[in-house]
């Protein structure tokens, strides 16, 4: 009865958990194999190489040659250049999108590694988070082509699982191109079903509707039922429909938010649809269909890439797609050029553009982004854009948006030169620049600070901490003794104090030696402090993959350890262990961006 439907409307467009500990003398602190080392000696330079972790073997050979170096062209970091190999005569368990000489992980990085063990962590894998760094090392942990682990009798688990995250993180062309590679999809009721909410979430509800009229197994199955219920009242065949809907009734399928839509949407019964604990593909599409924007309930709690899908769904309201573009570019599942081309088509009057600074404060915050958005762009006059500017990333930081927004401004501010009537949003600039890896930029606008009067010591200091992670370079000109100094300025606060002495147990994780008579200035500061930090368990699991160099094992394990919330908020220690595994499996870099998302997240939080 699908086929029908489909000869009518031919024509027609269309947390792994963390917990919270204080961890000065906690489990994980054990674990780190970073320790605050006294040097007295004044050091300048980029910092220095870090050695083998106490405690830990250096990796074995197959680790350190196994391809997991940063390379220009990552997959996930849309960089460029990627190509996609199409795998032939492989089992299909072992598809991918790439491979080591395209940028994945490989082949052999479940080596070592028990089957049951990886399947278990993968379905925990950390997906459409405000981290960056986690979300394009998962995409690349996700897209790898690789020989299954030992002890997986079937594939076909891990596989699904693969394709339930990509799903998850809105990455719906990767599933497109990756289940090309799987013979005999219409067999394959999990995958197809993905593949379908995938259709689905791109607005796809006819090419949906034909691969459930295509399925040769798995029919009965509730997703399936509901599918087709709806491809029925999309065609007008009601009476199939309403039967369908029966049966899945008889089958005890409880989903109040479908009953209600489909009803609605069948006679036109001005029902209430209430939310549900989970927004899906099939949810959101029939919610369209009806004109029912789901609640901002509904939306807080949607996976990235239900948010992207929301966004492009302009059968609903502006404020609600407002909402969710912005969340889902923080969460990676929408680029920041899409973010800007919707503000660019929101309506605003040329008097509230001309009253910004006033209009804003009766905005929702979500509309204000995108008026400050609009007059930024506009404003030609420097001193104008400024303000502008630092009005626009206030608001941006009080939401916690900050690195989204330093995404979506960059191209708008990117041929900026530095110069006086900028001088007040001269840090923030240093920020943007190093957010969008434009480290040439960062270092001219820290050299403007540096010169300028405008600027006060603490801006100048911020910008060479951000500099450390994200930018080492001889231009930096590190000197041992500086720490010291952005200590003694911040005696009389005791919050700045406390951030710088994190900040700085980091740097000198990364490698920046400090001196003995810093390590002795800190213990004025908290001696115990509370922080997200992964478990014990966990801890141990990843210290022995890296000492047995399991690398798709290890990297899987400290993507866990950072989990759902991103570095922002963990426990140095742990995030220095973390870092230091990533950087002994050759992810250097990737190593750094964890830390400097970390420092600009403490710089950058709500006031």
């Amino acid at each position: 009865m699908i086929q029908p439907f489909l000869n009518k409307v031919s024509g027609r467009a269309g947390q792994p958990a963390l917990f919270v500990f204080a961890v000065f003398f906690g489990g994980w602190l054990a674990l780190s194999p970073v320790v605050l080392r006294a040097q007295d000696r004044a050091v300048t330079g980029p910092p220095q190489e870090i050695g083998p972790a106490r405690g830990l073997v250096p990796p074995l050979a197959k680790a350190q040659n196994s391809g997991t170096r940063s390379i220009m062209n990552r997959p996930g970091m849309n960089d460029g250049g990627i190509q996609v190999g199409v795998l032939s005569s492989t089992e299909e368990a072992n598809v991918g999108l790439f491979v080591e000489s395209t940028g994945g992980f490989a082949a052999d990085m479940w080596a070592g590694s028990q089957g049951p063990v990886i399947e278990k962590l993968l379905i925990r894998l950390p997906v459409g988070t405000p981290s960056k760094t986690v979300n394009d090392l998962g995409r690349r942990l996700l897209l790898s082509a690789a020989a299954l682990p030992e002890g997986v009798i079937s594939g076909g688990t891990l596989l699904d699982v693969r394709f339930e995250k990509l799903l998850a993180s809105g990455r719906v062309d990767d599933i497109n191109q990756m289940s090309v590679q799987v013979p005999d999809l219409a067999k394959h009721s999990d995958l197809a079903r993905i593949r379908s909410e995938g259709m689905l979430l791109q607005g796809q509800s006819i090419e949906a509707c034909q691969q459930a009229s295509d399925l040769v197994t798995g029919r009965d199955q509730p997703f399936w039922l509901k599918l087709r219920t709806f491809c029925f009242a999309l065609a007008g065949e009601t009476a199939a429909a309403d039967l369908t809907a029966d049966l899945m009734r008889e089958k005890n399928i409880n989903d109040p938010l479908f009953f209600a839509a489909l009803t609605r949407m069948t006679t036109g019964a001005k029902l209430e649809v209430p939310d549900s604990d989970v927004l899906h593909a099939i949810h959101l599409a029939l919610l369209a269909e009806i004109g029912q924007a789901p609640s901002t309930q509904a939306v807080g709690k949607a996976s990235a890439g239900v948010l992207a899908a929301i966004t492009r769904e302009e059968r609903l309201g502006e404020d609600l797609r407002l909402l969710a573009a912005i969340e889902a570019e923080r969460r990676g599942s929408l680029p920041a050029s899409q973010l800007g081309l919707l503000y660019d088509r929101v309506n605003f009057k040329d008097k509230e553009r001309a009253n910004a600074l006033t209009v804003a404060l009766n905005m929702a915050p979500a509309r204000a982004n995108a008026l400050f958005y609009q007059v930024v762009k506009a404003h030609t006059v420097p001193s104008a854009r400024a303000e502008a500017l630092s009005v626009a990333l206030d608001l941006a930081r009080s939401q916690g948006l900050y690195a989204p927004m330093a995404r979506l401004y960059w191209p708008v501010l990117s041929e900026i030169v530095p110069s006086e009537a900028y001088g007040a949003v001269g840090l923030d600039m240093v920020r943007l620049a190093l957010v969008n890896g434009a480290a040439d930029a960062a270092y001219s606008w820290t050299d403007f600070i540096r010169l300028s009067d405008l600027a006060g010591g603490s801006d100048l200091r911020d910008a060479r901490i951000l500099l450390a992670a994200a930018a080492p370079s001889e231009r930096l000109d590190w000197r041992g003794a500086e720490p010291l100094e952005w200590l003694d300025s911040a005696a009389g606060d005791a919050n700045t104090f406390a951030r710088l002495a994190r900040d700085i147990a980091l740097l000198e994780g990364l490698g920046y030696p400090v001196t003995s008579s810093i390590q002795t200035r800190l213990l004025d500061g908290p001696l115990h402090i509370t922080a997200a930090a992964p478990s014990p368990a966990l801890g141990v699991r990843l210290k022995a993959a890296a000492s047995a160099g399991r690398v798709g094992e290890a990297v899987l394990l400290s993507l866990l350890a950072v989990g759902e919330g991103g570095p922002a908020g963990m426990a140095p220690s742990a995030l220095l262990e973390v870092s230091g595994v990533l950087s002994r499996l050759g992810l250097g870099r990737e190593a750094r961006e964890l830390v400097f998302e970390a420092l600009l997240a403490a710089q950058t939080a709500p006031r």
